[in-house]
This record gives C-alpha cells, sequence and structure tokens, in this order.
C-alpha cells in the first residue's frame, strides 16, 4: 500500500474525490455560517431601529471592561483549539492535552 492510499478514506475512489468532497463541505459549513450569522446580524439591526431608546438605555448598562475581558478569553480559546489541532497534526499528544484542557478552561471561563 502507498503512502497516498493510506490516507484515502475507504468510501471514496481516489484522493482528488475525497478532496473535492472536503472542499464541498467546507464550503457549505462556511454558507450555514453565514446564513445564522446574517440572521442574527439582521434581527439586531431591525430591533435597533425600530427600538432606539431601549438600546440606548441598555447600552448605558454595559460594563466595557468585563466585554473586552470575554473578548480576549473567547479569542484565547480560539487560539488554543488553533494550537490543538497543529499539535495533533504534527503527533505531539502532550502539546494537544494540554491545548485541549486550556480551550476547555477558557470556554468554562468565557461562560461564567
Amino acid at each position: 500500500m502507498s503512502a497516498n492510499q493510506s490516507v484515502l478514506a475507504h468510501r471514496f475512489e481516489d484522493l482528488e474525490q475525497q478532496r473535492e468532497t472536503e472542499t464541498m463541505g467546507m464550503w457549505l459549513f462556511l454558507a450555514t455560517e453565514i446564513l445564522i450569522f446574517g440572521a442574527i446580524f439582521t434581527g439586531y439591526t431591525i430591533y435597533r431601529v425600530r427600538y432606539p431608546r431601549n438600546f440606548e438605555a441598555g447600552s448605558a448598562k454595559l460594563n466595557v471592561l468585563i466585554g473586552a475581558i470575554n473578548n480576549i478569553v473567547l479569542l484565547s480559546s480560539s487560539l488554543t483549539m488553533a494550537l490543538s489541532a497543529h499539535a495533533a497534526r504534527v503527533g505531539r499528544q502532550k502539546m494537544l492535552l494540554a491545548s485541549l484542557t486550556l480551550t476547555l478552561v477558557l470556554g468554562a471561563a468565557s461562560l461564567v
């Protein structure tokens, strides 16, 4: 068995078909993300335009420091997840475990 055949999943005829399917899957995922976030931002915009006083009153109660800290925590958890994926690809199991654990901790902190 050659090196190329060892990465070919059993349900595909060749590596080209597998690559095309993976690419299509990624584009489909991105399209669904656009639809979901598009709906969220459209709803937000509609309510912001229809109820400007309520949004003004609500924004006066926001804590910028807590919002900034939460954004930093979320971005850091994204970084640690990317590091986990890299560690898995290069076979560094200790780094993978540490990165996944840190991702879990940061995700929980974000929820708190």
